[in-house]
Order: C-alpha cells, then structure tokens, then sequence
C-alpha cells in the first residue's frame, strides 16, 4: 500500500504546484512568476517540505517492506515490486516522460519548433521525472530482499529497538553530517543520472529507519527512559 506509486500524492503535488507558480525548482511547466514576495514565499514553503517529506515517505515504504517479505517470501516478493514499480516506472519513462519534457522545453522558451527535436533527444536517455521516488524505491527494496537473502546467517527480522534522547540526537547529528559531507560534492539542485544525491543520506537512512522500526515491535514513545 504505502510503497505504491501512488503513495506520494499527498504533498508533492503541493511542492510541484509551488514550483510553478513561483518557487525555486525544476518542472515540466513554469507559470508567469507572482513577484519577489511570491517566489520567496512558495521558495520557503518547498524547502520546508523537503527537509522531511520524502524522508516519511522512504520511512513509511521501509516500515512496511519487512510485513511483505515475510508473507510473500523472497521469490513472490521481488516479482510484486517489480510489477507494481517496474511497470509504471517503465511506461512512464519510455512513453511519457519525453513528451513531458519536449512540452517543458517548448514552454520555458525554447519555442514550439523545438518540441519534436527535444522528444527525439529525450527519447534515446532514461529520465524518469517525478518518478525517480519510484526508481529508488525499487533499488531499496531489491537491496533489503538481497539482505535478506545472502545476509549474516539468521539475520533476525525482529530486533529490540531502543532510542534514548542521546541516542536520537546523535542519529540526527550523525545524518547532518554525513548529509553536508555529502553537499560538498553534490550540491542541493546538482543531478548525477537525474538524481540528486545530496538528499540521498536521508532517504536511505530513513527507509533503514523504517525497516527497524517495524522489527522493533512497533516503537510508541520517547521519554527519558528511551524508546522502546
């Protein structure tokens, strides 16, 4: 359920109508910008979104992966997940995306005679767009069924969980760390492969974050004895 492609429908389509009607960010259309207030504004109100969005999206689709390989099993599992994100990652990439793109280049400027010369450019590349969540999501959830399966011998799929109040601040300098060791080569807005790795440390720590939070037996509250 919640690693479906739709399961991002929530607020990024807040983010993507930001973006076009004045926020910093890339999309496939631009509207007329609003004003310097405007731009500010919704600039301010993406950045917000960002900062944990898409990490409680990773968490969420990694909270519920360990409940699906353990129903499904090994072999049933990697097939669901490659039919319900393979599939429309595919199809969205092969036959739609171009066209997408071609109508971005032909609207931000580029003008209407450079539609089909940008589709047929597009067309030979791999740009999932708004799919890349779907993408990685994949690529986390074959790296858990391979974890699984050629894993330490009897890698428990339920594990004791403790999060103290040191420990959680630790886990959160830890990953602003490692998030701003990260920037310093791939900066916010840089794309390696239509990806931008600078938000990269949080997805995957958050989808591991999700992963034990379920083989922890369902983690409730936070007090000063720790989270258990």
């Amino acid at each position: 359920m919640f690693d479906h492609p739709v399961a991002a429908v929530g607020i990024a389509p807040a983010r993507d109508v930001a973006i076009t009607y004045g926020a910093n960010g890339s999309w496939y259309y631009i509207e007329n910008r609003g004003g310097i207030t405007t731009e500010a504004l919704l600039t301010v109100l993406v950045a917000a979104l960002q900062f944990f969005f898409m990490g409680l999206f990773f968490a969420i689709a990694g909270y519920f992966t360990p409940m699906a390989f353990d129903r499904k099993g090994a072999r049933r599992f990697l097939a669901d997940r490659l039919r319900r994100l393979g599939i429309p990652l595919v199809v969205f990439t092969v036959a739609v995306s171009q066209f997408l793109e071609a109508f971005k280049t032909a609207t931000s400027g580029g003008g209407w005679g450079q539609f089909w010369p940008s589709w047929r450019q597009h067309l030979a590349g791999w740009a999932p767009g708004p799919l890349w969540f779907v993408e990685t999501l994949l690529v986390f959830s074959l790296g858990y069924a391979v974890w699984r399966q050629f894993g330490p011998v009897g890698a428990p799929t339920r594990v004791t969980c403790v999060f103290t109040w040191r420990r959680l601040l630790s886990f959160i300098g830890g990953l602003a760390l490692v998030s701003f060791l990260v920037r310093l080569r791939y900066p916010i807005g840089a794309e390696v492969q239509h990806l931008q790795l600078a938000f990269y440390p949080q997805y995957i720590t958050m989808f591991v974050v999700g992963v034990l939070a379920f083989t922890g037996r369902r983690p409730r509250s936070l007090s000063r004895k720790g989270w258990s």
